[in-house]
């Protein structure tokens, strides 16, 4: 049983990391449509890990040696893997955001700047003449 939570969970994260490589593409491309996309499904996966997180967490409480399984230790491995590179495209999202942000800036003072432009023609009321 306590084997077989380890390898299912091992599977998931296994799973998560490839994800995060889609997503890592993705964030080349700056494709924003995709990279929220992914993202629901990255959160979908997650939420599948949960319960067996939460049960090898119950297990280590209880049985202390289960800590020393090669198993766990690649479990372990593998989330400070994704972890660091969780932290790495995050870093790259920011800074992605920055760039949009100051743009979306760029965009709304060119706006108020527009609207405050009149152009210089004359309103004197006249008739146009069209017998020119």
């Amino acid at each position: 049983m306590n084997t077989s939570i380890i390898a299912q969970s091992l599977a998931d994260y296994k799973a998560i990391g490839e994800h995060l490589n889609i997503i890592e593409r993705a964030m080349r491309g700056q494709d924003s449509k995709a990279i929220i996309a992914l993202s629901q499904q990255l959160l979908q996966l997650q939420k599948q890990v949960r319960e067996n997180d939460i049960a090898i967490i119950n297990m280590a409480h209880t049985d202390p040696n289960i800590s020393n399984t090669p198993q766990l230790q690649e479990l372990i491995e593998l989330m400070r893997t994704i972890h660091k590179q969780n932290e790495r495209m995050t870093r790259q999202l920011r800074s992605i955001m920055a760039i949009h942000r100051e743009e979306l800036l760029k965009l709304k003072k060119g706006n108020t700047v527009l609207r405050g432009y009149r152009p210089a023609t004359q309103h004197t009321g006249r008739r146009i003449s069209i017998s020119n």
